[in-house]
């Protein structure tokens, strides 16, 4: 079996954990095809997705579509609905850290939401505990839009979307920090002591500030093309649409049927188009009723759509300036390390510099040597002269040997010096 998926009987097989709106979790394994089939997905938006194809489609994905919301941040990848999360790779740290950051918040708002439903549905003479059969009965979906009374609590799929967001952010200050960590050691020791060990600690920091430089761009470039775009904003809530969708449900079922059927429905369509009195009569009661809104509603529905817009607004927002912030520091640290490599080649060009200066003295040092040992040479010949037998003239040509040295190595030194070579 391969991370996150297997292949059974020829078809692709996805292991994944699904959390549902309590924070309760499951192994589950899941077809490819029925994914595809049971959110309305296209083929290319699971690929974004899949952890198969991980290498391939590395970069951060926030996609939101008719009825789910396409994740894939900081390792942590899924398919997120309006009352269950379906998480893949169900054996990685980032998931299991997403389980801890979310699970027990839903747990807490789901207890909550529990007991407003208990106390909702008692009845005059009830209790909260007698009526707990009748929440029993409750859908899923039910549940979810009593859970959002509370204003204090997110809906759950903007719940599952900041422990995502909590995950990467999270894995990015961790490394930041670590990163930071290592150039505060690195800066004890450069640019004063310039070593292999200390070069090669310096490239790895670099890779990695590089590296985390791309990420945190990546997703602040995410964020910020999603908050421009107020389709993926207004679509983000899935909970809204549900809880609109069980009301358009239900006023459809209490919306009157004409009893005659077809046929009555076409006698009154045909009595209208002549003006018939009973004609309309029957066909206004029938098929058309018109509702009077208010502008108290109006207002009211105008304020919540507002609201659920400025909720994603801000939760999108936040985690933005949140990446921004790492962004600009990853960005600052990496400046600090390219003036570092800077200064290190300043120190090195200046030791250089030192060495070429004394291979050039040392170089003058051995032509005056050499000229000393030519005038040797000359008196170490097998040929009869006058200062073989005389003492004075031994010392004397030592003397002059050591004279003519210094003095030839004094005009190359000041030669070099009054040409800015040495």
């Amino acid at each position: 079996m391969e991370q996150g998926k297997q292949v059974l009987s020829g078809s692709l097989v996805y292991e994944v954990l699904t959390m549902d709106w309590k924070g309760a979790t499951y192994r589950a394994y899941l077809k490819r095809r029925d994914l595809l089939r049971h959110y309305d997905l296209q083929p290319r938006d699971l690929r974004r997705i899949d952890p198969a194809l991980a290498d391939s489609f590395s970069s951060p994905c926030l996609s939101v579509r008719d009825n789910a919301i396409l994740i894939s941040l900081g390792g942590m990848r899924g398919i997120i609905s309006a009352n269950k999360a379906i998480i893949f790779e169900p054996d990685s740290r980032y998931t299991k850290k997403f389980v801890e950051i979310v699970s027990p918040r839903l747990a807490a708002t789901s207890g909550m939401a529990n007991l407003e439903d208990s106390t909702k549905l008692a009845g005059p003479g009830e209790t909260a505990a007698e009526s707990a059969s009748k929440s029993s009965a409750e859908t899923p979906e039910l549940r979810a839009k009593y859970r959002q009374l509370d204003d204090k609590n997110l809906p759950f799929e903007l719940e599952c979307c900041e422990g995502a967001l909590m995950v990467l952010v999270g894995q990015l200050d961790n490394e930041l920090d670590t990163i930071e960590f290592r150039i505060s050691k690195l800066l004890e020791k450069l640019p004063a002591k310039v070593n292999t060990e200390n070069l090669e600690e310096l490239r790895k920091v670099k890779s990695i500030l590089v590296e985390l430089e791309n990420r945190s761009e990546q997703v602040t470039e995410l964020l910020a093309d999603f908050l421009e775009d107020e389709d993926d904003i207004a679509g983000m809530n899935l909970t809204s649409q549900l809880m609109k969708e069980e009301e358009q449900a239900k006023k459809g079922k209490k919306k009157p049927k004409s009893k005659k059927g077809k046929n009555a429905m076409g006698r009154a369509s045909a009595d209208s188009r002549y003006g018939s009195e009973k004609g309309q009569d029957n066909y206004v009661s029938a098929d058309y009723v018109t509702i009077a809104v208010d502008d108290s509603e109006v207002e009211n529905i105008l304020e919540e759509a507002e609201e659920e817009l400025e909720e994603v607004e801000d939760l999108i927002e936040y985690y933005l300036q949140r990446c921004t912030s790492i962004f600009n520091e990853t960005e600052t640290f990496l400046v600090g390390m390219r003036d570092m490599e800077e200064s290190i080649g300043v120190v090195l060009s200046s030791r250089r510099f030192e060495v070429n200066r004394l291979e050039l003295a040392l170089s003058m040092g051995s032509f005056a040597a050499s000229l000393g040992a030519m005038i040797s040479g000359i008196f170490g010949m097998n040929m009869r002269n006058k200062f073989e037998m005389s003492v004075v003239g031994f010392y004397g040509t030592t003397a002059g040997i050591l004279i003519l040295c210094f003095c030839v190595f004094w005009f190359l030194y000041r030669y070099t010096r009054h040409k800015k070579i040495l």
